[in-house]
C-alpha cells in the first residue's frame, strides 16, 4: 500500500475483519468466509485490486459482517 489508505479501512467490517485475523490465521478466516486466502490479505494489507480501488469490498464486508457480526449500536455511537 502507498499513500492513502482505502476509505474501506476505516469502516466497521475492516475492524472486524483484523480482530478475526489476529486471533487465528488468515486461512482459517478465509475459510469461515469463504473467500480465498489471497483476497482476505489483499484486502489487509490494501493491495492487488483492492489497494488499488479496481475491486469492490461489499461481498467481503456483507460476509465479514455476517459471519462476525455487525458492532453494537452503543460501539458505533461511541457511547
Amino acid at each position: 500500500m502507498t499513500g492513502v489508505p482505502p476509505a474501506y479501512m476505516s469502516e466497521p467490517w475492516f475492524a472486524l475483519l483484523q480482530a478475526a485475523c489476529a486471533q487465528r490465521l488468515r486461512s482459517e478466516v478465509a475459510a469461515q468466509l469463504r473467500l480465498s486466502p489471497a483476497a482476505v490479505s489483499q484486502v489487509l494489507n490494501a493491495s492487488g485490486k483492492y489497494g488499488a480501488g479496481k475491486a469492490r469490498t461489499d461481498r467481503i464486508a456483507r460476509r465479514v459482517l455476517d459471519t462476525f457480526g455487525a458492532p453494537a449500536a452503543h460501539e458505533e455511537a461511541g457511547a
